[in-house]
């Protein structure tokens, strides 16, 4: 490891500030790897951001235009992506679970088609509330099937009683093992817990 003098950490400062990290190491004769972690390690910034600047004017203001390639391939205004979908199409789209859902185009933009449809018939859906399928069916999307709820009761349908009954059982019994040895439980809950 190199130990760095105050004269040439100012230097490679000094350098630093006009000229790039290359450059700055074949003028000092200091391979790349070192400058580079000097200038890491100490935080030596260039002041330069590659930004511009308020006021700085760009190096090809005011300059033609240099056709590279065809002008023919270039983007004409008004030019779709030949990928572009219309308005109103619809797709299947499957969520994190695998559980598919019907999207559609609307306003140059992609909603859930539930949602868009629950939205255009009744108003805008409220916050902390969400539209679930009556039947279950995702791809159901009538306004039959259709049912406005809180998120509240939402989780309540959605909690896995099983999963939640295993847990808490292992709570207790470690809770239970706590007490007998005389250690502090775990949890705040630990009296409703163990006093059954």
């Amino acid at each position: 490891m190199k130990r760095w003098t105050t004269q040439e950490i100012k230097l490679v400062t000094e350098l630093y500030q006009k000229y790039p990290l290359k450059v700055v190491a074949r003028i000092t004769g200091i391979p790349l790897a070192q400058i580079e972690a000097l200038t890491n390690n100490r935080k030596i910034l260039s002041g330069r951001s590659g930004h511009f600047r308020k006021g700085q004017k760009s190096w090809n203001k005011g300059k033609h235009i240099v056709a590279i390639g065809c002008q023919v391939s270039w983007f004409k205004t008004g030019h779709l992506p030949h990928n572009t979908k219309p308005e109103g199409y619809e797709s299947i789209r499957h969520d994190k679970r695998g559980v598919p859902y019907c999207h559609v185009k609307f306003e140059g933009k992609i909603h859930y088609k539930h949602r868009l449809m629950w939205e255009l018939s009744h108003g805008p859906i409220p916050q902390k509330h969400c539209v679930i399928f009556v039947d279950g069916n995702t791809m159901n999307c009538t306004l039959e099937n259709l049912k406005l709820i809180p998120l509240a009761e939402n989780a309540r349908r959605n909690a896995n009683r099983k999963k939640a009954a295993e847990s808490l059982q292992k709570l207790y019994n470690r809770e239970r093992v706590r007490k007998k040895y005389g250690l502090p439980p775990l949890t705040k809950h630990y009296e409703r817990l163990t006093n059954f």
